[in-house]
């Protein structure tokens, strides 16, 4: 056993002293670390975003909680029976757009993505509408008269007895509706009429692909019709903040970049130190895409910020084994490494620590991310720990120490 730890404390001490010995086998192997991770990009397949919700929620919704269930219900009434729900400031405002949603479904058809639109004018017909059908419903109430139906044979006078109209129908109100479609169609201040539930008409799991078809398809008639009207769901929520990701996130992650690099530049004044502090960078941001790329990871709400965090890991890093060169020029970089990156590493222990126990959290998301950033702090490291000392000692002819005694 002893002889075990011996090995494991002295593997450290080993690659320590190679570094200076072969600084280009380090670098070419960053080199290929770099060619690696950019065929793993390169060769990615698949959509950039995940588009499955469920593979951003809890797990324990997923598999038994309420999402589980909730599947479990559409499949039993054979519809899905979580609407969008659409408002508008008057009833007439949402009369028009509602007017304007149904010549839009009437020109898609078969690829119109919702079943129903129920509204208060849908449940509860205009009063004049009403009007027309409650006279002709007596009108055929009279042909069926009551000396008509003593001519007829038994079995026939039951079946048209079955079918006449009762004479005490009246208009239907919106209190003769039932309680749980009143409640939908009611505002908290007990306001009707501004609201509407529009059902998808696919049984069973959405994604965020045919989500976004519903929202474009609303957005258009809220336009059509020259209205403000909102449409709420979770998963046009999603969507939206799907949108949002792809159309300001490589812009925030460009500008932290070049903030970052304008940052080092500033800090270590010499174009060699910040070159190589932003190579390190590379190698080190090309690692965690690279991986990332390779296991399928889809970028979410949550993960990408992961991008412009790494910028700044990278960098921390890097900088602090190039000052230290900088501070102590002669000084070997076996014991600079011995010295400022144990400390390194003690330091991105702790974040990396931190970082680790997302993993273990309910939420896929929060999970994802946790994981996504621990990564990065670790191929950061990596990076300023091994192909950076390599390539600041190329060509250098570093003499090496003697093996360092272990401590006791």
């Amino acid at each position: 056993m002893s002889r075990s730890i011996e090995a494991v404390r002295a593997a450290p001490v080993a690659v320590l002293q190679g570094l200076p010995r072969l600084p280009w086998v380090w670098a070419a192997a960053g080199a290929l670390v770099l060619l690696g991770c950019g065929a793993a990009v390169v060769g990615y397949r698949g959509d950039l975003m995940e588009h499955d919700p469920t593979r951003l929620r809890a797990r324990h919704s997923v598999d038994s909680g309420a999402l589980h269930w909730a599947q479990k219900a559409d499949r039993v009434f054979e519809a899905y029976l979580t609407p969008v729900v659409l408002w508008s400031e008057t009833p007439q405002g949402l009369e028009l757009a509602l007017s304007a949603l149904e010549r839009r479904r009437a020109a898609l058809g078969h690829h119109d993505p919702f079943r129903e639109v129920t509204s208060l004018s849908s449940a509860v017909p205009p009063p004049a509408e009403q009007g027309r059908k409650l006279a002709l419903i007596a009108q055929v109430r009279a042909q069926l008269s009551d000396s008509l139906l003593r001519r007829l044979e038994p079995d026939l006078r039951e079946r048209v007895l079955a079918l006449r109209p009762p004479d005490d129908l009246r208009a239907v109100a919106f209190a003769d509706l039932p309680t749980d479609l009143r409640r939908a169609l009611t505002e908290r201040d007990g306001t009707v009429g501004r609201v509407a539930l529009a059902f998808p008409r696919k049984v069973g799991r959405l994604d965020l692909a045919e989500v976004e078809q519903m929202k474009l398809l609303l957005r258009g008639a809220f336009a059509d019709a020259g209205v403000h009207a909102l449409a709420f769901n979770p998963l046009l929520l999603l969507s939206d903040i799907d949108d949002a990701i792809w159309r300001d996130g490589p812009r925030a992650t460009l500008i932290a970049l070049l903030l970052v690099c304008g940052l080092v530049f500033a800090v270590l004044r010499q174009p060699r130190a910040a070159l190589a502090v932003l190579g390190c960078l590379l190698v080190g941001f090309a690692g965690l895409l690279g991986i990332a790329a390779a296991a399928g990871v889809r970028a979410n709400f949550l993960n990408f910020v992961v991008l412009p965090i790494t910028f700044g890991i990278g960098v921390d890093y890097a900088v602090n084994i190039v000052q230290r060169q900088r501070q102590e020029p002669g000084a070997s970089i076996v014991r600079l490494l011995r010295e400022t990156g144990g400390a390194l590493a003690l330091c991105s222990a702790t974040t990396v620590i931190g970082y680790g126990s997302l993993v273990v959290a309910d939420n896929q998301a929060l999970a994802g991310f946790g994981l996504l950033a621990a990564l990065g702090e670790v191929t950061c490291l990596l990076a300023a720990l091994v192909f950076l000392p390599a390539w600041l000692t190329r060509g250098a002819r570093t003499q090496v120490p003697a093996k360092p005694r272990l401590a006791a």
